[in-house]
């Protein structure tokens, strides 16, 4: 019982100061942008103000165990967010909330050799 309270605050520590998260592409939905299978350095998502444009790693409204990879298309209301897979010609049928994004790309930030974070 004492080893698992440890294990949970040394976790909360490393958490805390992680600032990148290495991700890797499954999918086509962003080609040409990524390819499927590559790398990806994000920033870890901190509630920093997005744009249209941005791109973000996002845990799926509906299955909550499958991420997604995709580019906000627009913003309404209180910080929902509409998606899209750059090879696709349609926005996703959902919108996505802040609690549900894990990353941010941030171009120039793409070498999971630059700098050291946990993996998705």
């Amino acid at each position: 019982m004492g080893m698992q309270a440890s294990k949970s605050r040394y976790s909360g520590i490393i958490q805390k100061y992680v600032k990148v998260i290495n991700v890797r592409v499954n999918g086509r939905s962003m080609t040409p942008y990524f390819e499927d299978g590559q790398r990806i350095t994000v920033e870890k998502f901190s509630k920093q103000g997005l744009k249209k444009g941005d791109i973000i790693v996002y845990r799926h409204p509906i299955d909550k165990n499958r991420n997604v990879i995709h580019r906000i298309e627009r913003i309404e209301g209180d910080k929902k967010y509409r998606t899209k897979g750059d090879a696709w010609y349609e926005w996703d049928n959902y919108t996505v909330g802040e609690e549900d994004i894990i990353g941010v790309y941030r171009e120039g930030k793409d070498s999971a050799a630059d700098e050291k974070g946990e993996s998705l």
